[in-house]
């Protein structure tokens, strides 16, 4: 038998039952799958229809899993020092004026059209600055999802929680000397 898409069961005691049966008829398998489950319904007259499905993926291991999973990231990207040279409300070069690090604004953009990265950016920027901070970031075609302005001018923790289903390290920090173009580099 093989497995060509997903599953379901009219109820979840005609599964129950048959993974029971499974289980107890298990000899020389490490792990029961569920074609195995579902051999058992049809041997039993179990009814199963058809129906086509577009776009299926299959996570048939852990490891299969993993993979996909880690397929995808979330950035928490700071604006200045990082996508644009930094500068700051009192400096001589203001904020939304400042040059483009165009290599690091070009790898965010191909990570973003990916569809697999959301991109949170980060700053100090004050809120006030949301106008110029917005123009400048369509002026050099940076995708986001979200901004987060007025963070302290200080070091930053992402703190996150992890699992079997995300398993450790969940967080990864990565420092960039500022207005560096090392972002492709440091950023798998």
């Amino acid at each position: 038998m093989i497995g060509i898409g997903g599953y379901s069961f009219k109820d979840v005691n005609t599964f129950k039952k048959n993974y029971n049966i499974c289980m107890n008829l298990q000899i020389n398998s490490k792990e029961l799958y569920l074609s195995h489950i579902i051999l058992n319904c049809i041997l039993n007259k179990e009814s199963f229809i058809g129906m086509k499905c577009n776009n299926y993926l299959d996570w048939g291991t852990i490891e299969e899993w993993e993979e996909y999973r880690d397929s995808y990231k979330t950035l928490f990207l700071d604006i200045d020092g990082v996508l644009f040279n930094n500068c700051g409300e009192y400096t001589e070069i203001k904020w939304g004026d400042n040059e483009p690090i165009q290599e690091n604004i070009n790898h965010i953009i191909d990570l973003y059209n990916t569809g697999k990265v959301q991109i949170i950016l980060t700053t100090a920027r004050k809120s006030k600055f949301k106008n110029e901070t917005i123009k400048q970031l369509q002026k050099y075609g940076i995708k986001y999802h979200t901004i987060i302005f007025d963070l302290f001018h200080c070091k930053r923790y992402l703190i996150n929680d992890y699992s079997q289903t995300n398993t450790y390290p969940s967080a990864i920090a990565i420092n960039l000397k500022r207005d560096t173009k090392e972002l492709n580099e440091k950023l798998i």
